[in-house]
């Protein structure tokens, strides 16, 4: 998932600049990543983890919400 987010992202500015689509696509993404890797940590800690992405326009929340 990450290396995903990393081509994508790494088709640079220029190509992205005009697609918003991609870049909303990519942004979505990279919120994943980010509470995915959070999650990894608070397993590796022994500690309960929760899925609440955040970013912008996000609120806290579990998804079932």
């Amino acid at each position: 998932m990450t290396a995903m987010v990393e081509q994508v992202g790494g088709l640079g500015g220029a190509l992205l600049a005009d697609d918003r689509p991609t870049r909303a696509w990519l942004a979505d993404w990279e919120i994943l990543v980010v509470a995915r890797e959070r999650n990894a940590v608070d397993l590796g800690a022994g500690r309960r983890p929760h899925f609440a992405p955040v970013g912008p326009g996000l609120r806290a929340q579990p998804p079932t919400r």
